[in-house]
This record gives C-alpha cells, sequence and structure tokens, in this order.
C-alpha cells in the first residue's frame, strides 16, 4: 500500500499540511505515507491481529482527513 516511510522534517511536514488543506492531493499523499509504518507498528502493539491493526490505521487516517481544515 505505502512505500518506504518516508523521513520528513517538521518544517517540510507544516508545508505540506498547509498544502493539503488546499486540496493538494500530492501533499496529503505525501503525509499519509510519512506516517502509516509508524502508526501501524504502534497499533500492532495494542491490537493482537494485523488486520486490526490495518483497519485501525485506516480509520486513523480518514479521521484527519476529515478533521484536515483543523
Amino acid at each position: 500500500m505505502y512505500r518506504d516511510e518516508l523521513a520528513i522534517s517538521a518544517a517540510e511536514r507544516e508545508v505540506l499540511l498547509s498544502r493539503a488543506q488546499t486540496g493538494d492531493r500530492d501533499a496529503l499523499n505525501t503525509l499519509f505515507e510519512s506516517c502509516y509504518k509508524k502508526l501501524y507498528r504502534r497499533a500492532l502493539r495494542i491490537l493482537p491481529r494485523p488486520q486490526d491493526a490495518e483497519d485501525a490505521v485506516q480509520e486513523a487516517m480518514v479521521a484527519a482527513f476529515t478533521h484536515l481544515k483543523r
């Protein structure tokens, strides 16, 4: 689904967030790619099945997208 985790700085993350808030899909995808693996690893520590961890990360990303303007 996602490529290897992208290493981006806090400043780059802020720029990408601003661009994503204005509708830049590439910026949003880059933000999601930069944090997917980290979120997934954390979810795996909490949830018993990999499928549950994937679902939790997807739900978190949908929530982030839904509240992107905030």
